[in-house]
């Protein structure tokens, strides 16, 4: 009854995660500007992959302890562990291992067994998919960045140009560059 009531428990922390995305996705609505918005979309996208580290975390956690098969990765952390093991060493171990197969970084934890293998090997597989998807929106966004920079500093440039080319006074040319400055 304990293991369900727990299960259950983790179910509905993984619903408060997917309502957080949702409340994120909500408050984008506030952001105005072109720029926040940007950096908005990438607070989300580095939200979505932790979120994501953390399921496949909990799973390969799940996959190590259910004993299917003989020997687990779970059991050879333990039997090379120097202190007893607790809940937090586990998720930051299963943490990290859930983060090398996103990454190219390496670990000591490897499966151990097929039921293992096989998950692993699914992972593997979501890591290309989502890694790709990952990389190629923070270009995009990165991009946008770089372009509306790229106006702001043309825009500048122009107002500095007439500046200069009318030969305005000083005091009317801080407030020409001011305004611009303002209202990018």
């Amino acid at each position: 009854r304990m293991i369900r009531l727990f299960r259950i428990m983790r179910m509905l922390r993984f619903l408060r995660l997917l309502k957080m995305m949702s409340v994120l996705v909500e408050f984008s609505d506030f952001v105005h500007t072109d720029g926040a918005s940007t950096v908005f979309g990438l607070v989300k996208l580095l939200v979505a992959s932790f979120a994501i580290n953390h399921c496949v975390a909990c799973a390969w956690y799940f996959v190590g302890n259910s004993r299917v098969e003989a020997w687990s990765w779970v059991e050879q952390f333990d039997a090379g562990a120097r202190v007893e093991s607790d809940a937090l060493s586990y998720y930051l171990v299963a943490v990290h291992w859930s983060l090398t197969q996103f990454t190219p970084a390496s670990m000591e934890v490897v499966p151990r067994n097929s039921v293992e293998r096989s998950f692993n090997i699914g992972v593997i597989i979501l890591a290309v998919v989502c890694t790709s998807s990952v990389l190629s929106s923070i270009t995009a966004h990165m991009t946008l960045l770089r372009r509306l920079n790229e106006e702001q500093n043309r825009q500048h440039e122009l107002a500095r140009k007439y500046i200069t080319d009318n030969k305005l006074p000083l005091e009317l040319g801080n407030r020409l560059i001011s305004f611009v400055r303002q209202h990018r």
